[in-house]
């Protein structure tokens, strides 16, 4: 999996920030760095939302297979989207082109 693909400049940045680190940990497990350390380090949780305030997620439900397929080719779909919701009420909707 490619992991910065299809995202902006900013967060290629962040990505690559975070990629490094992790190398070094690994390099410093594997005895190659300054010093030596042991796997948990590398699972250390990270405050995701302390580091970066400004962030979207985005929750989607399907009713049924053939909703939940289409929603996996538009959130899989590597051109931009726009996508639309709706207020949830009796006939709630979302679309996507």
């Amino acid at each position: 999996m490619n992991s910065s693909y299809n995202v902006s400049s900013s967060a290629l940045h962040f990505m690559n920030e975070e990629f490094w680190t992790g190398d070094e940990i690994c390099e410093a497990v594997g005895g190659h760095g300054e010093k030596h350390i042991g796997w948990p380090q590398l699972f250390e949780p990270f405050l995701f939302f302390e580091a970066y305030k400004n962030n979207l997620q985005i929750d989607i439900s399907a009713k049924n297979n053939d909703d939940l397929v289409n929603w996996k080719a538009c959130g899989t779909n590597p051109m931009p989207l726009n996508v639309y919701f709706t207020v949830p009420g009796p006939a709630e909707e979302a679309a996507c082109q």
